[in-house]
């Protein structure tokens, strides 16, 4: 199979023969063949309905998995797979951090993510990221960004938000970063892990509900989402009534928050293996304070996901500042979501959530031809979302080697580090 690489366009490519989930159905369907006709899927169908066709590119897809392009709805691209204390992320130039945002989207697009939200990056970097990429200049997915996450003075994340008090100024600061370019408003709702509360949670309350209703209001006039990072049932509580879309997180949901969400279609980003697995593991050389800390926020996430999956909640995949993709997803599989379910996740139901359902998600006739080709079976094993043999970004190919070689050559292997098995 040959890939088409770089900037080079083929106007009409044909996927044929592979085993298609397109992102609505519960199975594959057989057999199938994908027609991209410049950047965009103009037909899907059984191989036999396409003939013998000699106007176009052929790729034999026969042994392998096609699926909608992958979406993560939570990346940080100006810091994502750093090793050491977090401290040092606040003493990082511009250039460290440009650069480096620039290396992640073609890391995040070699594991077959065509569309990615940031949740937060300094110095308008990620809104400029953003921008070369749809401009053709820089390679990597499409980018939904936030600008500055919004906190209290001295709050979570103080170091990489904008640091707001009152609801005046929170309706300031989203009013701000909506000017600057956001795609949709961010706030951190709390400070975790904390001393542990009376009720045993580890997380400090930080925002009023004035304050997030006056951010959130704004966003929602501007027609954007509002998102938030919250731990802690009080905050969730608050955070539910102020008119979230989507909560990050979420350690500590109750099963009548989690019947709320399910009843608002608010939708929850778990994150689980950031929180549960990777900011702890030794790869990542966080300190072993950090790991005890983070340990204790490990039951209070299971329940919360436990009760999300029961509430019937939609899930979405994010993977934060250091979880891995895959292991997203087969932590939801472990928590009860289904296989099917956990792929829609990855692709319809996030991009029905990030209101862009219209254009990517599914593979259907006048869908962006944004598609995965993957070597095994996703729904045996999430394990399969980590082999991917082609990526197709609104028509036009990628191999994961050509995009990350570079990395192998750099002292700090992001890839390796991405790929974490």
């Amino acid at each position: 199979m040959r890939a088409v690489t770089g900037a080079a366009r083929s106007r009409r490519t044909l996927l044929f023969g592979g085993k298609l989930f397109d992102g609505i159905q519960e199975a594959y369907r057989e057999d199938q063949a994908v027609l991209i006709d410049d950047g965009t899927i103009s037909a899907v169908g059984r191989r036999n309905d396409f003939g013998s066709r000699t106007d176009v590119e052929r790729l034999d897809c026969s042994d392998a998995w096609i699926l909608p392009g992958l979406i993560n709805v939570h990346v940080h691209l100006t810091f994502m797979y750093l090793t050491g204390p977090t401290e040092k992320l606040r003493v990082r130039s511009h250039t460290e951090e440009a650069l480096h945002a620039a290396r992640i989207a073609r890391v995040l697009l070699a594991q077959g993510i065509t569309t990615a939200r940031d949740m937060g990056g300094r110095f308008g970097i990620p809104i400029e990221i953003r921008d070369s990429l749809a401009r053709g200049r820089l390679v990597g997915p499409e980018l939904l960004v936030c600008g500055l996450p919004l906190s209290i003075t001295g709050g979570h994340a103080w170091y990489m938000s904008l640091q707001s008090d009152g609801a005046d100024h929170f309706r300031r600061g989203a009013r701000s970063q909506l000017k600057a370019g956001a795609d949709f408003i961010k706030f951190m709702a709390s400070h975790d892990p904390w001393k542990p509360r009376p009720n045993g949670e580890f997380t400090r309350p930080e925002l009023s509900e004035e304050e997030m209703r006056a951010a959130i209001d704004e966003a929602h006039a501007w027609g954007r989402l509002a998102g938030c990072h919250v731990m802690g049932s009080e905050m969730i509580s608050r955070v539910l009534e102020a008119g979230v879309d989507i909560i990050e997180h979420g350690q500590y949901l109750t099963q009548e928050q989690a019947r709320l969400m399910s009843e608002r279609r608010i939708y929850l980003t778990p994150t689980l293996s950031s929180y549960d697995v990777q900011t702890m593991h030794p790869r990542f050389e966080r300190g072993e304070a950090w790991g005890r800390e983070h340990a204790k926020l490990l039951p209070g996430h299971a329940s919360a996901v436990r009760n999300a999956v029961e509430a019937g909640v939609s899930m979405l995949v994010g993977t934060d500042s250091v979880g891995v993709y895959w292991e997203e997803v087969g932590l939801l599989r472990e928590h009860g979501v289904s296989p099917a379910e956990t792929l829609r996740s990855c692709t319809s139901t996030a991009a029905r959530a990030l209101h862009l359902a219209d254009r990517i998600g599914t593979v259907e006739e006048g869908k962006q031809a944004d598609l995965v080709v993957l070597n095994h079976d996703p729904m045996v094993d999430a394990r399969a979302l980590r082999d991917v043999r082609l990526v197709f970004k609104a028509g036009v190919a990628y191999t994961p080697g050509d995009l990350v070689a570079s990395e192998h050559l750099e002292a700090e292997d992001l890839w390796e580090l991405a790929r974490y098995d």
